[in-house]
């Protein structure tokens, strides 16, 4: 089963996804980290955020910033409950592929990023208990202020989300200053958990 939590930017959406994760009690919980910690301060400062909150819990960190990552930790996923954070980190991980030599990024198709990222789902939710999920809100930016490059993106984000809840059945928790609302949930261990959380 796959439990969405999206939001805006600080939203709140990982902090109780990680609760959620935490309320089903199924330890360790695999964390699936997607942000490499060498790209910028701010990514730093959240990455250190992250992991004081998750101090002391039962949690096991593995990077999986692309599908090629996490395809390589998969048994290590098997029937655990399983949080990746975030979706959305690990979109443009995939479809901007930094370029050394050049000194400049290359994006990648739609349709190849799409292909890999929702096969890597597609098995990491067959071999695990339970996978949860962190994404931001496609629907939180104004389009017409953006580059077409960008656009792209959101809709690549748009589509997987899609493929989650049409082929997957995921369930989708929207979350706004920290309070969650349900907009596809019928898996009974979230209801019981939003019930909880109101």
């Amino acid at each position: 089963m796959i439990s969405l939590f999206f939001g805006a930017a600080s939203s709140g959406k990982s902090d109780l996804a990680e609760d959620f994760a935490l309320f089903l009690e199924n330890y360790p919980i695999i964390y699936l980290a997607t942000l490499y910690e060498e790209e910028d301060k701010e990514n730093e400062a959240r990455i250190r955020k992250h992991q004081s909150r998750r101090s002391g819990l039962p949690y096991e960190t593995l990077l999986a910033a692309t599908p090629e990552d996490g395809m390589s930790q998969l048994e290590q996923c098997r029937d655990k409950t399983v949080l990746l954070d975030c979706l959305g980190v690990m979109v443009a991980n995939s479809k901007y592929i930094y370029l050394a030599e050049e000194n400049e990024y290359r994006e990648k198709a739609n349709d190849i990023v799409q292909k890999d990222i929702v096969d890597y789902i597609f098995n990491l939710n067959n071999i695990s208990r339970h996978l949860i999920i962190v994404s931001p809100d496609v629907f939180s930016v104004t389009p017409y202020e953006l580059e077409e490059s960008s656009l792209r993106y959101l809709q690549l984000l748009a589509n997987i989300n899609s493929y989650l809840h049409r082929v997957l059945h995921a369930d989708f928790i929207e979350v706004k200053a920290a309070l969650p609302s349900a907009l596809i949930c019928e898996e009974e261990a979230l209801v019981n958990f939003l019930e909880r959380s109101k």
